[in-house]
C-alpha cells in the first residue's frame, strides 16, 4: 500500500478545533486505499442527539452509550478512535467505555492530534 501523507490537510500544523480534526480525519479516511478506513464512522454522542431524543434518558434507551468514542473504524478487531484536541482528556464515561470495549476484545487508542490519529491507522493496518 502506499503510504499516504497528512501534508495538505491541515493549515500550518494547527487545527483550530476538535470538530476541526475530527473532520480532516475524515476527510483522510474517505479517500484511503483501503475501503476499510473509508468506512469509518462517526458515534453521535452529543448534544444534538439527546435533543432530538427529547431527554438523555430518551437518548439512552434509543441507543445512545455515555462516553461512547467519536469514530469507529471497522478493521479487525474493530478500532475505536477518541479524538482529543489542545491537552484535553478524556472524561470518566470516556474512561468507562474504554475499559469496558477493551474487556470484550476491541481496541480503543485516544488520539491528540491529525497527525497521531493518521499514524495510529496506518500502523494498525501494518501490524
Amino acid at each position: 500500500m502506499t503510504m499516504m501523507t497528512t501534508q495538505g490537510w491541515h493549515s500550518g500544523g494547527n487545527l483550530v478545533s476538535e470538530a476541526l480534526m475530527q473532520k480532516a480525519f475524515i476527510d483522510w479516511c474517505r479517500i484511503h486505499p483501503d475501503p476499510r478506513v473509508r468506512m469509518t464512522f462517526h458515534i453521535n454522542n452529543n448534544c444534538a442527539c439527546i435533543n432530538e431524543a427529547g431527554s438523555p434518558n430518551e437518548a439512552v434507551a434509543r441507543g445512545l452509550i455515555p462516553g461512547a468514542a467519536d469514530l469507529f473504524i471497522p478493521l479487525n478487531p474493530g478500532l475505536f478512535l477518541e479524538l482529543k484536541y489542545n491537552g484535553n482528556r478524556q472524561s470518566e464515561k470516556q474512561v468507562r467505555f474504554q475499559d469496558a470495549i477493551e474487556g470484550v476484545g476491541y481496541n480503543y487508542v485516544v488520539a491528540n492530534s491529525f497527525d497521531e490519529a493518521v499514524e495510529i491507522v496506518i500502523d494498525y493496518l501494518t501490524e
